[in-house]
């Protein structure tokens, strides 16, 4: 059988131990290990069968006293065992995605069993790990255990695999699948296993598991192939042998032991009243009499033991039954005890009356003689016994007299003997009236009848005998009208032309064999066909089981990939809208572009205007000045001249001097000014073109990204799209602009 090939072909992370969980998986893998820990430590029974089929530890044994219940008790408690088998690993189970399946499931998959149970043996959480697939709506699709996997992939399941899933995880036989509510015995039946030891070994673990039904209200009886059918009957058989086997050894040792019981119950009385007697005869000074009345104690006693002579299975006869109640009698071991010791009287001689019942019918043929002396024998022997047992010898007082308590049982007695002679009685009478001539009459009057009566059958006989022939003679020619016609369609020829009433029916008797054997051969050949018919309808089933595990896995791709499909289209969509807004904001960048160039330029102008007019405006200034201070000082130079003569001409030359002073030093001022300004704006317009040109480069930059991400996402897998960065420069507007795919 070829594996079902469902995993994908890339590699995928795997579950165990040291690899971390992955995201699928719906409960915390930590508490695998440590409930998986104690699945080997189980305190359970042990069952021989199981014992005799599997080597690893014991399961639950299914308890003898539920056959005996009803149907509806049965189903109950079937179900509420299988429900605590399958919860018995509820907290541990753990289940993860087609997608990331174990490694387990991986190895069943592909056929490798062997690979399969040393996976389970070094990591035995697998054994509990469901593989799932969801479907759109994040419904349940299928769910399978590894267990499950392998008795629906295959018609012969591996032994050792399952007994080592089973080992390691004993709820996985009683874990219905969600999807469909098939148990392993489910699957197995389906399938069509003829391996014994597979259902040996799914019975010992969950015996209920025949009775469970799935959601198509299907036992695995009912979904069982016909070769499965015979094996699995034979192993029901088998089991119910050996249950049987151990009922009856259990019945035996309760019987012994409570046989055993009553014997010690026994012995212990009577060594009790041993006792009893032994410590009165030795405390007494004079010799003890026999009491007149027997103690109720001891009546009591008598009773028990009678009861349980009565009901023990004692294969002696009943004369020494007799005999050992006699001997058995408190008082009389009483006696024989004290006889042997010396102490008190020794035995009587005397033996209680015997009371002899006969017949004094006269018989008139062996029979009621047989009859009245066997009952007349087993009177006599009963009322021996019975007097036996209640008057036992007392000594060898000469007043001894019998006890009157059991006056009435001797009465009772004499009764029963009056009616058993009343009986005898009656059977004589009705024997004498049988005489040898009534009862010759008698005969010879029905052999009259019979003879009238054989008279008449042999006459019915004879006319159904001509009606039968008449039948006959109709049947055959029917059968061979029929047969004529069968020959016709088969192409053959059964009678000859020329026929007797003599041979006619040997031919048709023939002819009737030569169509049956032809007509088994079809049959043969039919059955043939059918069970081939069936062989391959079986394989057309595992067959389309496994197309649909495909299909479902290639679903699941499918899914992923359009999955993967969309996120890439909105990560597109999203990289378009960025698009837009770098392309918006590089329009706003180059507007400010163009807004700071004729800035630039205004500045440009306004300081050409300005170290133009304001330099020549304050150029003219001071050559005005320069001419007014050039005129002032002539005049200055004049006044000096004339004021040499008085010292205040002198006082106003030395201020003038200080102005002009001044006047010089706030020129060379402005002059350095203006230097400074046109450093500033030169500066400026570089900046301001460096930024123009490295926004033009990062703009042809994102517009080959553009280009390049759009003939990528049309030739290449959604799969294999790998991480893209596009840095688009170190500062934009004081951030740092980076795109990732």
């Amino acid at each position: 059988m070829t594996s079902l090939g469902i995993l994908p072909p890339d590699p995928t992370p795997e579950i165990g131990p040291s690899a971390p969980a992955p995201s699928a998986v719906t409960k915390q893998a930590e508490t695998s290990p440590t409930h998986h820990g104690n699945a080997n430590t189980g305190k359970h029974t042990r069952d021989p069968a199981i014992a005799e089929v599997l080597s690893f530890a014991s399961f639950p044994r299914p308890l003898l006293a539920e056959s005996r219940k009803s149907a509806d008790e049965r189903e109950d408690i079937v179900r509420s065992r299988g429900h605590l088998l399958a919860n018995m690993g509820e907290s541990r189970d753990l289940e993860v995605d087609v997608g990331n399946p174990t490694r387990i499931f991986r190895a069943i998959s592909s056929g490798d069993y062997e690979g399969a149970r040393r996976i389970v043996e070094r990591h035995p959480e697998e054994a509990s790990i469901w593989v799932s697939r969801r479907d759109g709506d994040g419904g349940i699709a299928w769910k399978y255990l590894p267990i499950h996997l392998v008795c629906l992939q295959h018609s012969e399941p591996p032994l050792e695999l399952i007994r080592a899933l089973l080992h390691h995880n004993q709820s996985a036989a009683a874990s219905a699948t969600p999807h469909d509510g098939n148990l392993p015995m489910h699957y197995i039946c389906e399938g069509g296993c003829v391996n014994e030891e597979v259902f040996w070994t799914l019975l010992a673990v969950f015996p209920e598991s025949l009775e469970l039904k799935n959601h198509l209200n299907k036992t695995p009886l009912v979904m069982c192939q016909p070769r499965s059918r015979a094996v699995l009957m034979k192993v029901l058989k088998k089991r119910q042998t050996r249950a049987s086997l151990g009922e009856r050894q259990g019945k035996k040792k309760r019987d012994n032991a409570r046989k055993n019981h009553q014997i010690g119950i026994v012995a212990n009385a009577e060594c009790e009243n041993r006792q009893e007697y032994e410590s009165t005869d030795r405390d007494s000074s004079q010799l003890r009499q026999p009491p007149k009345t027997t103690p109720a104690r001891l009546v009591a006693h008598r009773r028990r033991l009678k009861t349980f002579v009565d009901t023990s299975h004692d294969p002696r006869t009943e004369d020494d039954r007799q005999f050992d109640i006699t001997e058995a009698t408190p008082k009389r071991a009483n006696l024989r005890s004290r006889k042997a010791g010396g102490v008190g009287p020794a035995l009587s001689s005397a033996q209680p009356p015997v009371i002899t019942v006969s017949s004094a019918l006269p018989s008139h043929d062996n029979s009621s003689t047989t009859a009245s002396s066997y009952l007349t024998y087993k009177t006599n022997e009963f009322a021996h016994a019975a007097l036996s047992y209640l008057y036992p010898s007392y000594g060898d007082s000469k007043d001894e007299s019998p006890n009157e308590v059991f006056e009435d049982e001797v009465g009772n007695l004499r009764r029963e003997n009056a009616r058993q002679q009343k009986i005898v009685e009656e059977l004589s009478e009705k024997l004498t009236q049988s005489s040898p001539d009534n009862i010759a009459e008698r005969l010879m009057a029905k052999a009259e009848e019979d003879k009238v009566e054989l008279r008449t059958r042999m006459r019915l006989l004879e006319e159904e005998n001509v009606k039968c022939k008449e039948e006959t003679k109709v049947f055959l020619n029917d059968m061979k009208a029929l047969l004529c016609k069968k020959a016709e369609m088969l192409g053959m020829s059964l009678f000859d032309n020329e026929s007797t009433p003599t041979t006619a029916q040997m031919q048709t008797v023939e002819a009737l064999r030569t169509v049956l054997t032809h007509m088994d051969e079809r049959h043969d050949n039919l059955r043939s066909k059918t069970t081939k018919l069936e062989t391959e309808l079986c394989n057309a089933q595992v067959s389309l089981k496994k197309c649909q595990a495909k299909v479902h896995i290639l679903q699941g791709e499918k899914e992923s990939q359009i999955k993967a499909q969309h996120g890439l289209e909105r990560k597109v969509t999203i990289l378009e809208e960025e698009k837009e807004a770098v392309q918006s904001g590089l329009a706003s960048l180059k507007d400010r572009v163009c807004s700071l160039t004729v800035i630039n330029q205004n500045l440009q102008e306004q300081v050409e205007s300005m170290s133009g007019s304001n330099v020549q405006r304050e150029n003219d200034q001071f050559r005005l000045e320069l001419k007014r201070l050039h005129v002032q000082l002539t005049q200055m130079k004049d006044d000096k001249e004339e004021a040499e003569k008085t010292e205040c001409n002198q006082q106003q030359a030395a201020e003038m001097a200080q102005r002009i002073e001044a006047l010089e030093a706030e020129r060379d001022t402005l002059q350095e000014r203006c230097r400074q300004m046109k450093g500033t704006i030169l500066s400026n317009n570089e900046k301001h073109s460096t930024t123009m040109s490295d926004l033009a480069a990062k703009y042809d930059k994102l517009e080959r990204y553009n280009d390049e991400l759009r003939r990528r996402l049309k030739c290449s897998r959604p799969s294999s799209a790998s991480e893209l960065k596009v840095s688009l420069g170190p500062e934009v507007e004081g951030n740092k602009l980076l795109y990732e795919v």
